[in-house]
C-alpha cells in the first residue's frame, strides 16, 4: 500500500514538474491579446545573435528553386508537409493562409534529400530573415499556432532558446549534415515578421520513384492503400486551381514497393492478428 501511494505522489510530482518545464512554448498558442491590438511588426533580429546573419542571407528566396519549373533531377525546396487523415490537416489545407500566423516547423528538402515530415504539404517562398533555427535533425519545434496574436516577450523567449540552442546554418551544410534520405532536417519559419510573410508557391505531394501513387503496404488490401486518398488529391487540386500554384510531385523511393513488400506486410498483419488472439 505505502509503496503505490508513493508511486502515485511521484507521479503527480514528476507531472507538476514536466508540465511546469514543458509547456513554457504550447502555452503560447493561448497567451494571447486581443486581436485589435495584433502585433504582425515582430522583429526576429531583435532576439537572434548578429553572427548567424551571414548564414541567415543564405536562405533567400534567390537560391530555392521556382516550382513552376521543377525538375526531378535538381531542385531545393523549404517544405511543410501535413498528415492525411488529420483533423488539422485538412483545415490547414483549405486555408492555408493560416501558417503565416504560426512559428513554422518545415524541412529543407533536395533532390538528394527527400524526407518531408507528411506525405504532401507546402513549398514554402520566406524572408530569410524569418529563418530563426536550423538543424540537420529533428529539433521538436512546436508548430505554434496563432502567434501574430501574441505578447512580443513571448515570441521572444522562443526565438531565442531555439536559435540559441541550434543556431542558424546555411542550406548547403543543412543538407551536408542531414543523415540519410529518410531522415527530416527541421527549419524553424515564423510566418511573419517585420521583413514580410511566407507565401504558398506550390502544394507538393510524395509519389514513388515512377512517379506513381505511394503505396503503405502495410494497409489497406493485398494492394495495400493509397497513402494520400483520393478524396484529400481532390482538395489539394482544388485549392491548387484556386489559387494558381502548381502541384509538384516528389519523387520518393522509400515508396517503392513490390510484391515481397506486400507478402510481407500481409504475413506481419496475420501474425500481430494470431498474437492478440492467443493473449485473450
Amino acid at each position: 500500500m505505502r509503496l503505490i501511494l508513493f508511486c502515485l505522489l511521484f507521479s503527480c510530482h514528476y507531472f507538476a514538474y514536466a508540465t511546469s518545464e514543458c509547456s513554457q512554448f504550447y502555452r503560447l498558442s493561448i497567451e494571447t491579446t486581443p486581436v485589435s491590438n495584433r502585433d504582425t511588426k515582430i522583429n526576429p533580429k531583435e532576439w537572434i545573435d548578429p553572427q548567424f546573419d551571414v548564414n541567415q542571407e543564405r536562405w533567400s528566396s534567390g537560391n530555392f528553386t521556382d516550382p513552376a519549373i521543377h525538375r526531378d533531377s535538381q531542385f531545393r525546396y523549404v517544405v511543410h508537409g501535413v498528415f492525411d487523415g488529420k483533423p488539422t490537416a485538412q483545415s490547414v489545407l483549405k486555408n492555408p493562409d493560416v501558417l503565416k500566423e504560426r512559428l513554422l516547423s518545415t524541412s529543407l528538402i533536395d533532390q538528394d534529400h527527400r524526407a518531408t515530415f507528411g506525405w504532401y504539404g507546402f513549398i514554402l517562398k520566406a524572408p530569410h530573415q524569418n529563418i530563426v533555427a536550423t538543424s540537420p535533425r529533428d529539433m521538436g519545434i512546436p508548430n505554434l499556432g496563432n502567434f501574430g496574436f501574441l505578447k512580443n516577450s513571448k515570441i521572444s523567449e522562443v526565438i531565442s532558446k531555439w536559435s540559441q540552442m541550434f543556431g542558424i546554418a546555411s542550406p548547403e551544410k543543412i543538407l551536408e549534415e542531414t543523415p540519410t534520405s529518410v531522415l527530416c532536417n527541421e527549419i524553424a519559419v515564423l510566418g511573419s515578421t517585420s521583413f514580410g510573410q511566407v507565401e504558398i508557391a506550390a502544394i507538393f505531394i510524395k509519389v514513388n520513384s515512377k512517379g506513381n501513387a505511394a503505396i503503405d503496404p502495410y494497409k489497406g488490401s493485398i494492394l495495400g492503400k493509397k497513402i494520400i486518398s483520393d478524396e484529400v488529391l481532390q482538395d489539394i487540386r482544388a485549392v491548387a486551381l484556386q489559387r494558381n500554384i502548381p502541384i509538384v510531385e516528389i519523387r520518393d523511393s522509400q515508396y517503392d514497393y513490390g510484391i515481397p513488400d506486400y507478402i510481407r506486410a500481409k504475413v506481419w498483419q496475420f501474425q500481430k492478428a494470431v498474437y492478440r488472439w492467443q493473449s485473450r
